[in-house]
């Protein structure tokens, strides 16, 4: 299925997954298999975000901080009780220092919560990404604007000092839907549309392929760090599970045979029995395999 539109900024719409948040566990001596895994150490730290808005300081509510690429867009926000902040870099750059304009595609919009105003960027302002953590998904830089209120010059924002620290990157994706195969009670099920998403503070990967004929789907979700090696799946959302038609595995076995995590490139193969604990439906899960870059 496509990527749901959840919200739209400058213009443009932007998608969004919800993911539940992880506390998976990674193997204690780092060889990959085994259901051991704990998260790294920086898992379900949002960063911060401080800047200067006219010369006072201020700060966002961490909860409110992140980094997200969808498909060829990226935004970093961040946001407390008095105002919201967007810097859209799009597509993502890389480590660099980038001029902000009018451009919806490099822009930034301060939107005072207080009085609904937003000031945007025309041609004063930079972003400079001074860190990207391919392997671990943070971004750490800094950030300058003056922002205008519409096309009043008289209304503005000075921000300076702006600074954003080892915030989680966000990847959400369309996908081919080949990247997903597997069979039902031995009968091969066939996705129409398929995507993926990476959530860096959540430790979380999730693929999700639908078909409308049955109206079925299936979701498999695992830490996006796992070593080549086995792991169970079972149904317990806190480890590697996977869905099918509201049906969570009960038992099984998800094997990552490649984990690139310096060129973002994934396979494995799974199985599993699913069950549906409310009506106790089940369903048996074979020949599952899964191929993709995220």
């Amino acid at each position: 299925m496509k990527l749901k539109h959840l919200f739209k900024l400058f213009g443009f719409t932007a998608f969004a997954f919800l993911l539940v948040v992880a506390s998976c566990k990674k193997s204690d001596d780092d060889s990959g298999g085994g259901d051991n895994n704990d998260p790294p150490e920086e898992a379900f730290d949002f960063g911060t975000i401080t800047m200067k808005q006219n010369g006072n300081s201020w700060s966002s509510t961490a909860e409110n901080n992140n980094a997200v690429i969808i498909n060829d867009q990226f935004i970093i926000q961040a946001g407390n009780d008095d105002a919201i902040l967007s810097l859209s870099l799009s597509p993502f750059p890389g480590e660099g220092s980038y001029q902000l304009n009018e451009d919806p595609l490099y822009y930034a919009l301060f939107t005072d919560m207080l009085t609904v105003t937003g000031y945007a960027s025309h041609n004063e302002g930079t972003v400079t990404i001074s860190d990207y953590n391919a392997v671990g998904h943070r971004l750490t830089g800094t950030f300058e604007f003056l922002g205008y209120a519409g096309s009043d010059s008289s209304q503005s924002v000075t921000i300076t000092e702006g600074v954003f620290t080892n915030i989680p990157m966000m990847f959400f994706q369309d996908q081919d839907a080949s990247i997903i195969t597997f069979s039902v009670n031995g009968e091969p099920w066939v996705a129409e549309n398929a995507s993926t998403s990476t959530n860096a503070e959540a430790y979380q990967m999730q693929v999700v392929a639908s078909e409308s004929i049955s109206n079925s789907d299936g979701i498999l979700v695992f830490p996006y760090d796992l070593n080549p090696g086995t792991y169970s799946l079972t149904q317990d959302f806190t480890k590697q599970k996977f869905t099918y038609n509201s049906m969570g595995s009960e038992s099984g076995s998800l094997t990552i045979t490649v984990n690139d995590k310096q060129n973002h490139h994934i396979e494995g193969v799974f199985d599993a029995t699913v069950k549906n604990t409310f009506t106790n439906q089940t369903a048996t899960i074979s020949n599952g395999e899964f191929s993709f870059d995220y």
